[in-house]
């Protein structure tokens, strides 16, 4: 269990008020903070959430999970045609690094399962906040949005799970791929 890497992202994680970005602080009080009617884990559950909010067109499909794939064909509608938005998801961070030149548009974001799940999959986190193309990315321990907007500048914020503190850690543990 890395419950030592939890506590660490806690201390240095704020909540929607420390966010100074209007488009992420929409985000999370508009888009993520809100209640969805889903029992899956914390991971599942953002990236659900992120689909709620932006209606984008999902990439790569064949990564999601069976049961993410049925809830994924719930939420699309009509608004998801019409969306600019397009939703990379990346199961596996402990493989290799991907290039993200080919799809780093403005309207793309790439969400990174479990970044935290080993120090494997940490260091290539930690490797792609640092590729140029990557303008803004949104850490929720758990799951992590990464935005190339190059429009703003490079910046990284750590969001503290809502209604969750420390000693719940039990209840909020590190995502696995089972």
């Amino acid at each position: 269990m890395r419950w030592w890497s939890y506590i660490r992202f806690w201390i240095s994680a704020h909540n929607h008020h420390g966010v100074h970005s209007p488009f992420v602080y929409r985000l999370i009080t508009e888009g993520l903070y809100p209640k969805l009617d889903f029992k899956g884990s914390a991971s599942d559950l953002l990236f659900l959430k992120t689909i709620r909010y932006f209606h984008p067109a999902i990439q790569n499909t064949q990564a999601l999970p069976e049961r993410l794939k049925q809830e994924t064909q719930k939420l699309s509608n009509d608004k998801t045609e019409h969306s600019t938005w397009q939703l990379w998801y990346w199961r596996q961070p402990q493989s290799h690094l991907p290039s993200w030149e080919a799809h780093s548009k403005k309207d793309t974001i790439l969400y990174v399962h479990a970044p935290y799940a080993s120090k494997t999959t940490e260091q290539v986190w930690k490797d792609l906040k640092l590729q140029q193309q990557v303008r803004i990315t949104v850490d929720f321990y758990y799951g992590v949005l990464v935005f190339f907007r190059d429009d703003q500048e490079k910046q990284h914020f750590r969001i503290r799970p809502r209604n969750k503190s420390p000693k719940d850690f039990a209840l909020f543990p590190v995502p696995t791929d089972s």
